[in-house]
């Protein structure tokens, strides 16, 4: 948490005013601050330091509770958040926030009260919104439910993709990989394939 609060260079009344979850199985930190120059020097922090160590970091703020989101297809991937806020328009409602989803060609839109636009104008071109439906999040290399693995807490071990075996090395295959035959009497027989 210092290192959080060292990173953002937040004054000691800052700091003071400042409360951070961590949430250790999705690796990410929740700050909570009430002092607009503090929630400022947070969002512009790229990186912080643990054990001696940089970390690179990605900081956003949490829309307010009035809002909902959606997401558009079809805009340039790695178009900056702050070119989307100057250039999209939705009729009849205000856009909070749009930032683009990783590097996809999707943006993800936080429209201000409980509407979604049918649509959005960006550089005078519309395009379709939807409601944004977050899909559950999948680890590439713990094989676990609930963060991804560009934010995996465990992102050095590997696992094997079929048993779930944990392995020295990425590519490292276990000799044996046993599969459920059949239950009889209580008890469970094992086969190699």
């Amino acid at each position: 948490m210092i290192a959080i609060r060292n990173a953002a260079n937040l004054l000691p009344s800052e700091a003071n005013a400042t409360y951070i979850t961590i949430h250790q199985h999705q690796n990410i930190a929740v700050i909570k601050t009430l002092q607009k120059p503090a929630a400022a020097k947070i969002t512009r922090t790229s990186s912080i330091y643990i054990a001696n160590q940089a970390r690179k970091v990605c900081v956003y703020e949490m829309p307010p509770e009035d809002s909902c989101k959606g997401v558009v297809h079809g805009i340039d991937a790695g178009t900056p958040s702050s070119e989307l806020m100057a250039n999209l328009c939705a009729p009849g409602t205000d856009i909070i926030n749009a930032r683009m989803m990783g590097r996809s060609e999707t943006a993800i839109i936080t429209f201000r009260g409980a509407y979604i636009p049918p649509y959005v104008v960006f550089y005078m071109a519309k395009y379709r919104s939807k409601p944004h439906k977050p899909k559950a999040q999948f680890c590439n290399t713990c094989y676990c439910i609930g963060h991804r693995a560009d934010v995996c807490p465990q992102a050095g071990s590997h696992k094997c993709k079929k048993c779930g075996k944990l392995l020295d090395e990425p590519d490292q295959q276990p000799t044996l990989h046993p599969t459920l035959r059949r239950v009889l009497h209580g008890q469970v027989q094992m086969q190699a394939p």
